[in-house]
């Protein structure tokens, strides 16, 4: 299913008429007169948009044709892919280290500070660093931050400075967590080989990075430092429209994070987020537009249905349908699906994976 604010648009957000080839087919329409063939319209700006749905569900492929349709009327995507799975399709592949996403060596004071903000809200989400750990980091972080080894040697002067036994333990297992940054921030920083400024993409293309080769912790590591980088260097009113988007959206939107800042401000600098996840995210107040599969497990799917349904009476049918979008109904049962509320939000039906597999761009 689909649920979007239509404002701004011009147009309608989805569409049952033909041809659909400036659009991408997403499923059906449920009304009074039955189910319709539908198109979700990508010409200018859906927002931030969130795609949802337990593995297998076919979220990959309605992001692929998503991108088509937007890259199609003039919008830049940038995939953070975590499996692979879009560089056959994407109009340029990208390794982690020919993207330049660097969080380290802002020139102006005022952008060093936000730099190591962005760092050590990056590094605490990613590695999971104890309160003694994140201030023991800042300290160093806040003196010396250009090369990694600094940092380490730094921690280990600090820690062969300091009497108390569980604050030298604290460093030493700070200082194995960073170890893990070494090859990391190879790819953060900038110089030769980096082939695309995520901040300055071409616009009407597609470039999907291969995250698979990083370990998963790295993955959001990379993830956090994109949004950061674009945060900072994003021109208000300037650059054309672009979409980050970022699959297994779930481990990178913690509370206090660039992902997070980038999610919240990211409209001013005509940037938008396309957040692939497993079950719905904290932050799903945020998204303009979601793309419901089928959900993993009953929990999560009454949970989306209270946040889409405008009316209480039909959220129980609603996540009914979320557990199993293949289910048919009366046409009475359909009306309920389909009620708008006041913003004129649109619903449709979920896809299954065999729908999805057909709803790639003409």
């Amino acid at each position: 299913m689909v649920h979007g604010h239509a404002r701004g648009l011009g147009w309608p957000l989805l569409s049952t008429r033909e041809p659909w080839a400036r659009g991408a087919p997403v499923g059906y329409v449920l009304g009074p007169g039955g189910r319709r063939r539908a198109v979700l319209r990508a010409p200018v700006d859906l927002g931030h948009t969130g795609i949802l749905g337990a593995t297998g569900s076919g979220k990959s492929t309605t992001l692929k044709a998503l991108a088509r349709a937007l890259a199609r009327q003039g919008a830049s995507v940038v995939i953070l892919d975590w499996e692979g799975e879009h560089t056959d399709t994407a109009d340029e592949a990208l390794e982690p280290s020919e993207l330049r996403a660097s969080l380290l060596g802002a020139p102006d004071p005022r952008e060093a500070a936000e730099a190591l903000e962005s760092l050590l809200a990056v590094l605490g989400e990613s590695y999971q660093l104890s309160p003694l750990m994140h201030i023991l980091l800042a300290k160093t972080l806040s003196t010396t931050r250009r090369r990694i080894h600094t940092v380490l040697r730094a921690l280990e002067e600090r820690a062969e400075s300091v009497p108390a036994r569980d604050v030298r333990n604290s460093i030493y297992a700070l200082q194995r967590r960073l170890q893990a940054l070494r090859p990391v921030l190879e790819f953060l920083k900038s110089g030769p080989g980096k082939k695309l400024d995520p901040a300055e993409p071409r616009p009407s293309r597609v470039y999907a990075v291969d995250l698979s080769g990083l370990p998963p912790r790295s993955r959001s590591l990379y993830a956090h430092a994109v949004a950061a980088h674009l945060q900072q260097h994003r021109r208000p009113g300037q650059d054309p429209l672009l979409y980050l988007a970022v699959e297994e959206a779930h481990n990178t939107t913690a509370p206090a994070t660039p992902m997070e800042q980038l999610l919240l401000e990211a409209r001013k600098k005509n940037t938008r987020l396309i957040l692939v996840a497993s079950h719905p995210a904290p932050h799903i107040h945020n998204l303009h537009t979601i793309i419901a599969h089928r959900q993993p497990g009953t929990e999560p799917a009454h949970r989306l249905a209270e946040q889409l349904a405008p009316r209480p009476e039909a959220r129980t049918e609603l996540a009914t349908l979320l557990l199993n979008p293949q289910r048919t109904g009366s046409s009475k049962n359909s009306r309920s699906k389909t009620s708008t509320s006041r913003n004129h939000n649109t619903r449709l039906e979920a896809q299954s994976p065999a729908q999805s597999d057909a709803a790639n761009i003409h």
